[in-house]
C-alpha cells in the first residue's frame, strides 16, 4: 500500500510539474504580446502629436485606448498565471515531503 502511495504521489508530482510547464508558456506568450501592446502603445502615443485633424485624433484615441485594454487584460493574465505556478510549486514541495515521509516509513518498517 505504501509503495502504491508513493506511485500517486510521483504521479500527481509529475502532473504538476507538466501543469506549471504549461503555464510557464502561457505566461512567456502573455508577456510576449504584453510587450507588443507596450510598444504598439508607444508608437500611438507618438503619432498623437503628428495628428492634423480631428478625425485622425480620434481614430488614433480608439486604437491606443484598445491597444491599453488589451495590455491591461494581458498584464492580469501574467499575473494569474505567476500565482498559478506558485501554487503548483507549493504543492509540489507539499508531495516531494509526503513522497519522503511515505518512503522513510517503508524504509523503517
Amino acid at each position: 500500500e505504501k509503495r502504491a502511495q508513493i506511485e500517486d504521489i510521483r504521479k500527481r508530482t509529475e502532473d504538476l510539474g507538466k501543469a506549471r510547464v504549461a503555464a510557464q508558456l502561457e505566461r512567456d506568450k502573455l508577456s510576449l504580446e504584453f510587450e507588443e501592446e507596450q510598444e504598439r502603445i508607444r508608437h500611438y502615443d507618438k503619432r498623437v502629436k503628428e495628428i492634423k485633424n480631428n478625425r485622425e485624433y480620434q481614430s488614433l484615441l480608439r486604437e491606443l485606448s484598445f491597444a491599453k485594454r488589451v495590455a491591461s487584460e494581458a498584464e492580469t493574465e501574467i499575473l494569474k498565471r505567476m500565482e498559478l505556478i506558485e501554487h503548483i510549486q507549493r504543492v509540489g514541495v507539499t508531495f516531494y515531503d509526503k513522497e519522503n515521509a511515505v518512503a522513510e516509513s517503508l524504509t523503517a518498517a
